[in-house]
């Protein structure tokens, strides 16, 4: 069985690095260098741009939200 699902994740404009890790953990990493990180998604683009902004200080001009695909697959 598949289900596939809207989310939104975080990049930072400065070296596109994206937002991962879990709970009170989070670091920005190189998409080349990601491995077995836990990739931060949110519910919308609001909730996405909020949440760094909240955890890191940025600005809303300083990351942005992109709208990804997450499949969950069974077997």
């Amino acid at each position: 069985m598949n289900f596939s699902r809207e989310r939104w994740v975080v990049f930072r404009e400065s070296d596109n690095k994206i937002f991962c890790g879990s709970a009170r953990n989070y670091e920005w990493r190189d998409l080349n260098k990601l491995g077995n990180a836990r990739i931060a998604t949110y519910m919308s683009e609001k909730k996405a741009i909020s949440s760094a902004t909240a955890s890191y200080g940025y600005t809303p001009e300083q990351v942005r939200a992109e709208r990804v695909h997450e499949m969950l697959v069974s077997f």
